[in-house]
């Protein structure tokens, strides 16, 4: 048999990325991949059209559906262009999104980069030792810069890690006061950690990439080179020849034989249909389109899958000792700090970052003053600098809450379900207070279902045979097949509350590490 290559990987993203990158030790795999890339230069585009657009697009939240900052800035639109015309979803509670970017929503990520320590583990197959040689080697790879030892790291100590990011505003207050003895054993003794962002993120030049620049434009300008995503070791490993890649092709099912794996693609620029044979195919493609792809192979068209998201809410917080100070633009404008919650009022950890409001626009937050127009600018001029958001990440187990399944015509069906909580957001609104910084109960925010775009868990990893052979193996194989691999977050059997990148990298590496051809 004449094969197009030994491996097949589909996806560009996190999981897709890494598996290449291990396999290139040994072979050379054909990434297949829809491969969306940023459409102009920022050095190209004036300031209006990097924030606004030439259409306003960066204002589309006032009159549709809330997307982050990130994602909302005309130059990011590319991440999730053309989903919903290539992967359809048909839901009535699903706010989510989907990327077909070339790095996938890596592009637009907030760029925490954590381990899963054993107890995040609980219920895999596997454990942290299983990923520890991964780990380490992705984090020499991408270049992290270090942060505080808050989750059982190992690799915080060995010097792996780059010079932490400097705080900047708020953040920086927090930290320093949260680091005050009273405070830390009143924090402690409530579950409550602070500590700085561990993020991939060059605070001195790696590898042949430039060291970060404060320049208070993350959110508007894709592509900087000192912010990793997946993309840059795809190209890397394509100047190398290690890789085959193929971009503007849409896997939509295998078959398997006893000749090998027919993997059928289409090719979006002209309509035609592509078939690409290999011994071993590992699918990247995300948990919702990895989910879609398996089902559309079997044609299953029955089977409800299991679908995990981490559901989210959004506390603001005021520092009133600040409030008239300016804009803090001087360090990263994403999340700066790592809150940990884990204290007995909640099942299972909880995980926040904490943001200052540098790197967003005042029309973000304009029509939440019920002022008139200069009333309104004048509270944002005087408070934005003083503002801070901590964002809370929940984990999540299968349950009717959610899930997909697969209509004849391709489309997924997805139920997606809203969660509040509350109880953990009380608990730290109180504990903040004690540190200058003032919220209520009130202005808590609850992501709408699917908006934390943290997917898991529809072909899970499982010692035993189950779902009718629809989840996979230790090893990620798919139960029904012999060398069809799922290797992203679907094959997490649960998901924590805690940034799932860097794991959904290592564990593909592992996959990759131990495929036998």
């Amino acid at each position: 048999m004449n094969y197009d290559s030994d491996v097949i990987i589909v996806g560009s993203g996190p999981a897709g990325a890494a598996a290449a990158l291990q396999l290139a030790e040994k072979t050379k795999p054909l990434v297949l991949d829809v491969g969306i890339t940023a459409a102009h230069k920022t050095s190209d585009q004036s300031y209006l059209t990097e924030t606004l657009g030439t259409e306003l697009q960066g204002l589309s939240h006032i009159t549709g559906q809330y997307l982050s900052p990130k994602l909302r800035s005309p130059l990011f639109r590319y991440v999730t262009g053309h989903w919903r015309e290539l992967s359809p979803i048909r839901s009535q509670n699903f706010r989510g999104e989907l990327s077909l970017a070339m790095g996938g929503f890596a592009n637009a990520w907030g760029s925490g980069l954590y381990e899963f320590d054993d107890e995040d583990l609980r219920g895999f197959p596997i454990q942290q030792a299983d990923l520890q040689p991964y780990y380490k080697r992705l984090t020499e790879h991408i270049g992290i810069s270090g942060g505080d030892k808050l989750f059982g790291d190992s690799i915080v100590s060995d010097g792996s890690l780059l010079p932490a990011v400097p705080l900047s505003g708020p953040s920086k207050n927090l930290y320093q006061r949260s680091r005050y003895p009273r405070a830390s054993v009143s924090l402690e003794r409530k579950g409550i950690h602070i500590g700085r962002q561990r993020l991939g993120i060059l605070t001195r030049p790696h590898r042949g990439r430039p060291q970060y620049v404060f320049d208070g434009q993350d959110f508007f300008r894709p592509s900087k080179e000192s912010i990793y995503h997946p993309g840059y070791t795809i190209r890397e490993l394509q100047q190398c020849n290690k890789i085959d890649f193929k971009a503007g092709l849409l896997v939509k099912r295998f078959e398997e034989s006893a000749e090998g794996i027919a993997v059928h693609a289409v090719e979006l620029e002209t309509g035609a249909e592509e078939v690409f044979w290999t011994r071993a195919l590992l699918i990247g493609a995300g948990a919702i389109n990895t989910a879609r792809i398996v089902l559309q192979s079997f044609q299953e068209y029955a089977a409800k899958l299991p679908l995990l998201e981490n559901p989210v809410s959004f506390i603001p917080f005021v520092e009133l000792s600040a409030l008239g100070s300016p804009l803090d633009r001087s360090s990263f404008t994403g999340a700066q700090l790592a809150v940990i919650f884990d204290g007995p009022q909640h099942r299972d950890r909880v995980q926040g970052s904490f943001y200052n409001l540098s790197g967003v626009l005042q029309s973000d937050f304009f029509l939440d003053f019920p002022l008139s127009t200069r009333a309104n600018r004048y509270c944002l001029t005087n408070i934005l600098g003083a503002m801070g958001v901590l964002q809370l990440f929940y984990s999540d187990a299968p349950g009717t809450a959610g899930y997909l399944s697969l209509a004849p015509d391709g489309t997924l069906n997805v139920h997606c379900e809203q969660r509040r909580y509350g109880a953990v957001e009380k608990i730290l609104i109180k504990s903040f207070r004690a540190l200058g910084f003032w919220s209520l109960p009130f202005l808590v925010r609850y992501g709408e279902p699917g908006g934390s775009f943290h997917y898991a868990g529809t072909l899970p990893m499982s010692r035993h045979e189950t779902m009718k052979g629809l989840a996979t193996d230790p090893m990620g194989r798919l139960q029904r097949s012999r060398m069809v691999f799922a290797i992203d977050a679907s094959t997490f059997p649960l998901l924590p509350a805690k940034n799932l990148s860097l794991t959904i990298m290592a564990n593909a590496m592992r996959i990759a590490a131990k495929l036998v051809l």
